[in-house]
């Protein structure tokens, strides 16, 4: 391994006259020696000054107010050897390059993890964490969020097409947090929030926290974090067209983006429609209710106020229509005739706010979301002649308002906290349905019913909480937290009764990764997280696709504790990830399904104990400088510990690798996908066969401005279905899949 060693450059000159101006500033970046590459959020202190601040997101730094030509600069970075140098500086020229050599990790490509806030990077983090790049999206012609996820390990996915959102270690069904951009995501489905309203173009990367983080994000973060971080201002492109399609289900993309800076304002605009029918299976039959339709147009304002304040301005419509909706008998019939985000958003960044509060960050946002059911349904009487038709349309609107402050405070040259303030309030819930009754044969009206389920209900989650990240010897890190949350959740009745539970919890976590080499560490984790239950399973008895769901005013919270351990090595070529894991599960919510009733029923319960446990291996490895492949597989086992039970919604064991060829023009890859068999089920739930897939993809880059893609899914037209699904709801069969990127220009304008 290299000596570890500090290369600074400094450009001194010299003034007319005799005398040297006074020192006001100084300014530099800090740069790995080894890839040349910034290093965001590095510590710098000037010795016996008070003065410090911390790098930005490209490296670079400015500190006011030096009080000497002389003074000793210290930089410190998790991960790299911490330096201290004398620096003299002459004249006026005071810029400062600091070269740090890896000193803990050696990670191609390793950046601090934001879904942890910054507060751990990648190698370094106490519970695993995957991370998909665009640069591997974009050799896909994936349309959707879900088909992007499914290659990590024991990631999953529950319900189909444009509402399929991630499992994570066999916990579904708001168990995990979706962000975007940082901003956690609500939901009334059962399965979860499943953020697909983002185009899968508009994606900068997807960091995926497999287990529970609720010291950051509260409640619904006991399976893990999925962080979707979308694209913004870019001067190297500003703008591209962005055409696919698929033709498993006819689907197409096009989307268009604008990217300019005027001065100190920088602007991004991003519009497109995404259309799909429903998809075939292998036998090329249609399978009924996965169709859907979306328009969006997406805005981001980024205003430079001065040099180390930043004012960020986003505004989101995303409007979707025909969104097909899959039931659980072949005699309902279920579409969302709107599924309607409107997002405003505005966050005030303040650097080098004090020496020992390197970053202060505000954040308000507004998020209105409008979703409409309609569900036809058949239903069957003794008398054939009496057979019903039964149109019920539901539509469901609510506001939410996320509020959020925090601030980074570097108290000693090892110690970095994260501490701050959030609410999350969901209000104005409103639920109304508009159901019809006619003869199924004849069509002849019966009778019309109007209700409000929820004419008014809300959600208030408050919390404050406090993140470390401590170096209490060279080759240790201490990642530990704890959290504490208030969630108030009422509904109004239609009797103007009011209904009030409030629920409390304390979240916490200790992580500790130990650098044995600079290539190997291990890593252990303890994390208590828990999951408010949500309006729906507290005071919405409703009929659904799925059948009729019962509420349950008496229902506790989830609380979870998890203990995780891993060991990681990264060097140069080879990959390898290790990781085992434990979940135990007090008073988890389930949905108890109850099929021998005329309508087939679910209430929400509180089960004892469910406990989750089990391991995943991963691993990289660049055989040359163009040929890379990729393995991972994962096993989760889950029971319900007083009537030792199997869980539903449990993956099978599962294995994916792909090999890729990768060239300055071109990238070809061959992936293949095994889920294995899966018998041991609850009761009403569906065994599984095993299955095995392959998808071929490939992009050509023609010129500096125009990128080919191509692919083929299910390549041997393997005929499948996930464990997650309706048991007759098949996977798509063999696509062919193409798509197009177009630069508009290479050159930034004025």
């Amino acid at each position: 391994m290299k000596a570890l060693s500090i290369l600074l450059t400094l450009a001194p000159f010299f003034l007319n006259g005799a005398g040297v101006d006074p020192i006001d500033y100084i300014k530099g970046r800090v740069i790995d020696a080894e890839t040349k590459k910034p290093i965001p959020y590095a510590n710098i202190l000037i010795q016996k000054t008070g003065i410090g601040t911390s790098t930005d997101s490209n490296g670079n730094f400015f500190l006011r107010g030096i009080p000497e030509e002389e003074f000793i600069i210290f930089v410190s970075h998790i991960g790299y050897k911490s330096i201290e140098k004398r620096i003299g500086i002459k004249g006026r020229d005071k810029e400062l390059y600091v070269y740090l050599y890896p000193v803990l990790l050696r990670i191609p490509d390793a950046f601090l993890v934001t879904a942890s806030k910054g507060t751990f990077g990648e190698f370094d983090s106490p519970v695993p964490v995957s991370i998909i790049r665009k640069k591997d999206i974009d050799n896909t012609s994936n349309q959707l969020i879900t088909n992007v996820m499914k290659d990590i390990p024991s990631v999953s996915i529950v319900g189909t097409g444009y509402h399929g959102s991630p499992s994570i270690r066999g916990l579904a069904r708001k168990r995990v947090a979706v962000l975007v951009d940082g901003e956690k995501l609500n939901s009334m489905r059962n399965t979860g929030p499943p953020g697909t309203f983002v185009d899968v173009s508009n994606i900068k990367r997807i960091e995926v926290v497999r287990g529970p983080y609720s010291t950051l994000y509260g409640s619904d973060a006991i399976g893990g974090v999925v962080n979707i971080l979308t694209e913004g201002y870019s001067s190297s492109c500003p703008g591209k067209l962005n055409v696919s399609y698929k033709s498993v289900n006819k689907g197409y993309d096009v989307i268009s983006t604008i990217s300019r800076t005027f001065d100190k304002l920088q602007i991004y605009l991003n519009a497109g429609k995404r259309n799909g029918k429903s998809y075939k299976d292998s036998r090329g039959t249609p399978v009924s209710n996965t169709f859907f339709d979306e328009q969006h147009i997406i805005t981001k304002l980024h205003y430079n106020i001065k040099r180390n304040q930043h004012l960020r301005i986003k505004w989101w419509l995303s409007d979707g229509r025909n969104i097909g909706k899959p039931a659980f008998d072949t005699l309902t019939n279920a579409m969302h005739n709107i599924d309607l985000h409107n997002i405003l958003g505005v966050k005030y960044i303040w650097r080098e706010v004090h020496p020992i509060i390197p970053r202060m960050v505000f954040h308000i946002s507004y998020h209105y979301h409008n979703l409409g059911v309609d569900i036809k349904k058949h239903k069957v009487e003794d008398n054939p002649d009496e057979d019903k038709l039964v149109n019920n349309n539901k539509n469901i609107k609510d506001d939410t308002y996320t509020i959020e402050g925090e601030s980074h405070f570097l108290l000693w040259k090892n110690l970095k906290i994260l501490t701050g303030v959030n609410g999350y309030l969901r209000e104005n819930v409103h639920i109304d349905e508009d159901k019809i009754i006619r003869n199924y044969n004849t069509g002849a009206f019966i009778r019309e019913m109007k209700t409000e389920p929820i004419p008014y209900a809300y959600q208030r989650n408050y919390a404050m909480f406090l993140q470390s990240t401590y170096l209490p010897i060279k080759k240790v890190i201490i990642n530990s937290g704890v959290r504490f949350d208030g969630v108030y959740t009422g509904m109004k009745d239609t009797t103007n009764t009011m209904f009030n539970v409030y629920n409390q919890a304390i979240s916490g976590n200790v992580g500790l990764t130990y650098n044995v080499k600079t290539e190997l560490n291990i890593t252990a984790n303890v994390g208590q997280a828990f999951r408010a239950p949500a309006i729906k399973e507290l005071f919405l008895t409703t009929q659904t696709p799925g059948g009729l769901n019962i509420a349950n005013r008496d229902l506790k919270p989830e609380r979870s504790l998890n203990m995780d351990f891993g060991v990681r090595y990264k060097g140069n070529s080879t990959a390898i990830s290790v990781s085992i894991f434990r979940n135990s599960i007090l008073d988890m919510i389930i949905l108890d399904w109850n099929n021998s009733t005329p309508m087939r029923e679910g209430t929400f319960r509180n089960i004892g104990r469910a406990l989750l446990y089990g391991g995943e291996i991963a691993s990289k490895f660049h055989i040359s400088k163009r040929w890379k492949m990729e393995f991972n597989l994962s096993r989760i086992y889950g029971y319900d510990v007083k009537k030792k039970e199997v869980l539903r919604d449990i993956p099978p064991f599962k294995a994916n690798g792909n090999i890729q060829y990768i060239s300055n023009r071109l990238r070809i890859s061959l992936s293949g996908h095994y889920s294995g068999r899966k018998t041991d089920v609850p009761e009403n739930d569906f065994p599984c066969e095993p299955f095995y897939t392959f998808d071929i993809s490939s992009s050509l880059r023609l010129n500096h401005r125009v990128i080919f893609s191509a692919s083929v899914t299910n390549l041997f037209n393997k005929n499948h279905r996930e464990c997650y699904q309706f048991e007759w709801m098949r996977a798509p069969g063999r696509s062919f899949n193409v798509g197009l990127k177009v630069k508009f220009n290479t050159k930034q304008g004025g």
